[in-house]
């Protein structure tokens, strides 16, 4: 009998590489969705033999027909076509919609708007703040298990746990495509990395003419790193996955820049002492 020798260490860093090797084609896939639409099908297609997966999203739940573009390079690459995100890059079985991720996104970052009792200009359909009280019972903090468990909530299904997981490979997927765009448009409005320092400054900073001095002028904070404990391996036993993964803001700092002052504080002492 053969010893199989693979283990799940290094499991979430062959899924990041197989998202890696198709995300140029993904990216372009989803620009000519966003700008065209729905893909027509051809004369071409009509010879080809159809093959479906489950889609999920906010209308509800079901399976659904698709066709191989002509220029698409794999089943990945056809889905975000027809503007879906596949939970797998290799052979996936099921995908979100373009339009519940972002809708996701959108209340990560921003929450819900409230709208004025006088004279209202706005109005909110019963789907709509139905599928939002879903979201407020399980958890107010709209995290990836909270969103799944109110999709199946919403849908009328019983809840299926590894939900979250699959939605949380699709939303990585989608967050990465769009920091990808974000790139080509900054390319083509010729900002460089430097370009966020010097034309953005912290609120915070600014100052007007013969504005009164502040007792504090700024305050700050910074954090304990009790988030260690959930994954460092010092701090929790286990072995740690490889994960090759880096953030992409250009607010974040990496750890050789920060690594380049760390002997500052040691420097001074040493210069006090000698003094």
């Amino acid at each position: 009998k053969r010893k199989d020798y693979r283990t799940r260490k290094d499991r979430v860093e062959r899924q990041i590489q197989a998202w890696k090797s198709v995300l140029p084609h993904l990216v372009n896939a989803f620009l000519k969705f966003q700008s065209q639409g729905l893909p027509t099908r051809n004369a071409e297609g009509r010879n080809q033999v159809p093959w479906t997966i489950e889609v999920i999203s906010l209308e509800g739940r079901g399976h659904r027909l698709f066709l191989f573009t002509t220029d698409a390079t794999s089943a990945a690459v056809t889905l975000v076509e027809s503007g879906i995100i596949p939970v797998s890059p290799d052979q996936p079985r099921l995908g979100f919609t373009i339009e519940s991720l972002r809708f996701y996104r959108q209340l990560r970052r921003s929450g819900i708007i409230p709208v004025s009792p006088d004279q209202p200009r706005l109005g909110f359909t019963i789907e709509s703040l139905r599928f939002y009280r879903q979201l407020r019972c399980v958890c107010p903090r709209f995290s990836i298990n909270a969103f799944a468990k109110a999709l199946d909530f919403y849908h009328a299904i019983p809840h299926m746990p590894y939900l979250a997981d699959q939605l949380s490979n699709a939303y990585d997927c989608y967050l990465e495509i769009i920091q990808a765009v974000k790139k080509i448009v900054s390319a083509e409005l010729k900002r460089g990395e430097s370009w966020d320092t010097q034309n953005i400054c912290p609120p915070c900073l600014y100052e007007v003419e013969d504005e009164p001095p502040l007792k504090f002028r700024l305050l700050a904070i910074m954090d304990g790193n009790n988030s260690l404990k959930l994954v460092d391996s010092v701090f929790r036993t286990g072995s740690v996955r490889t994960d090759t993964r880096k953030s992409t803001s250009r607010c974040w700092i990496s750890s050789e820049e920060v690594d380049l002052f760390k002997e500052e504080v040691k420097k001074v002492c040493l210069n006090i002492s000698h003094v």
